[in-house]
């Protein structure tokens, strides 16, 4: 755009006479005395002839005043309104809106100027720039459809080649590429493209789909994909036209599928295998508490028809279902078995002799060795820290039975010397807090107040702890069982027995003839507290 004309450059016409400054009239004369008078009238005339002329060239100046204005205001209106078509993504109607609102600038401009020859100089020194910007904005308007018709053509090939098929004879497809032909073509007929960058395109757009069919079959038939980018005369007709690399990274891509082909086949076999034991141990876990419950109702043939027991878990549960049938073993025997399940249950994880499965408390159940009550309450704890309020409440549990412990149990396992009636004790112990959190769950209060000195509830007051204290008789009794058992181990152990203790005899008497008949035993009371 030129810069805003000064008022010379608006033309001579606008020039008037006269090198008087304006709004400076020299007057003095005509006060200077008596002796001007006389020459009054003839000046006067002058003075007339004078003021008519600064007259007419305050107007015109007035009127160049007008026209300098409005051609600033016309200007600046233009290169505000330029500003915002540059970037304007209508192109199609970009030329027709810049010439509609670049015309109305002019008019508003040119109304502002009263004198009609100053009006149409200024109109006619507009002519040159306006046709400049006219054309500008008409170039802005192709180069914009040229590039928006452009992308259009890409992101419908890119179409293509995410759709690509493997089929030959997909005639819906083959219509695509035609279509991509068609708007190439009109990229030509709308000048967007010469004839020879259409032809260049319609050759890229070939390889292009021709490696999406690839890349397609590299996903769903890999090992074909490798055969015909290595062997190119076997493949598609423009195989041989595809760069090199492009055909390295393609068989890369397919040798990259048949492993990961591989790796999700042997995952999906590792799912399906745990999905199948998940339903098994459901399954298991639902048979299990009905066969240990008061009142069981499962049968061999349920057992046998149940679809998601697997093999193991199916012998297993027909095994439970058997010795539900058979009496319990004795107090005694079940209870050693059950504190020695629960030792290892309670091992830290990567020892061997952790038990990590149900299987070894289903062989000791199975065998005889373990109740049915015994088994429920081994099994509970085997599930006790598989869920975060389980672990808490057995982590206090085990607190409690850890700070109780010395008073009861008096086993030194340094020295090998274990205290089987204590341990006994503290397994009873262990028992009954297990039926007191459940009447806690059951009626509906917190079982941690148990353990909780603070709270009525609490199990570890020395009232309550009493009845787990071994006493001088269960002491004595104990001595006398492990002496027998001792005995029997001997040459004669089928004709020897421990004698029993007699009527009205005290325990220091009973301790006394037992050492007497059995002078190499070592007869150990644990102390009571």
């Amino acid at each position: 755009m030129p810069a805003v004309p000064s008022p010379e450059e608006l033309g001579g016409v606008l020039h008037a006479p006269g090198s008087r400054p304006i709004g400076g009239y020299d007057l003095s004369s005509y006060a200077a005395g008596a002796r001007e008078i006389a020459d009054a009238g003839a000046r006067f005339g002058q003075a007339i002839e004078d003021i008519g002329k600064a007259t007419y060239k305050i107007g015109r100046q007035q009127a160049i005043t007008e026209a300098v204005n409005a051609d600033a205001f016309i200007h600046g209106r233009l290169i505000e309104a330029r500003e915002r078509y540059r970037n304007d993504p209508d192109y199609a109607t970009l030329a027709q809106r810049w010439s509609e609102e670049a015309g109305k600038i002019v008019e508003d401009g040119l109304s502002r100027i009263s004198d009609e020859g100053l009006r149409e100089h200024v109109r006619a020194k507009l002519a040159a720039p306006l046709a400049q910007e006219s054309a500008a904005i008409d170039n802005q308007a192709f180069r914009g459809a040229a590039s928006a018709h452009a992308a259009s053509r890409e992101r419908y090939l890119h179409n293509l080649i995410q759709h690509s098929t493997l089929d030959p004879n997909d005639t819906l497809f083959a219509g695509g590429v035609d279509a991509l032909h068609s708007t190439i073509d009109d990229a030509v007929a709308r000048r967007f493209l010469t004839p020879e960058q259409a032809l260049e395109e319609k050759r890229r757009s070939a390889l292009a789909l021709c490696a999406g069919q690839y890349a397609r079959m590299s996903r769903g038939d890999p090992a074909r994909a490798i055969r015909e980018l290595q062997s190119p005369e076997s493949g598609h007709p423009l195989l041989g036209e595809l760069p090199q690399q492009v055909k390295d990274s393609l068989i890369q891509q397919a040798r990259e599928q048949q492993e990961n082909n591989l790796k999700d086949a042997e995952h999906a076999v590792v799912r399906r295998g745990q999905d199948i034991q998940r339903m098994s141990d459901q399954a298991e876990q639902e048979i299990v508490a009905d066969l240990m419950s008061d009142k069981p109702t499962a049968t061999r043939a349920d057992i046998s028809d149940n679809p998601n027991l697997t093999p193991a878990a199916k012998t297993y549960m027909l095994a439970l279902e058997d010795r539900a049938a058979v009496p319990d073993p004795d107090a005694a025997t079940s209870s050693v078995t059950a504190r020695g399940l629960l030792d290892r249950i309670r091992l830290r994880d990567g020892d061997p002799n952790r038990i990590a499965s149900l299987n070894q408390l289903y062989d000791a159940y199975i065998a005889g060795r373990l109740s049915r009550e015994d088994f429920n309450f081994v099994r509970k704890e085997f599930f006790a820290n598989q869920t975060p309020a389980g672990a808490a409440l057995l982590a206090h549990k085990q607190a409690f039975l850890k700070s109780v412990a010395p008073a009861i149990d008096q086993s030194d396992p340094l020295i090998g010397d274990i205290d089987q009636l204590g341990r006994a004790k503290m397994y009873l112990l262990e028992r009954d807090i297990d039926r007191k959190i459940g009447e806690c769950l059951k009626e509906g209060k917190d079982p941690l107040d148990l353990f909780d000195r603070l709270k009525p509830d609490y199990i570890g007051k020395p009232e309550s702890l009493e009845r787990y204290r071994t006493t001088a008789r269960e002491a004595l009794e104990e001595n006398a069982r492990e002496l027998g058992s001792k005995g029997l181990s001997g040459a004669d152990a089928a004709s020897q027995s421990v004698p029993p203790r007699l009527n009205g005899e005290t325990p220091a008497e009973y301790l006394a003839r037992m050492n007497a008949a059995l002078p190499d035993a070592n007869v150990r009371v644990p102390l009571s507290r």
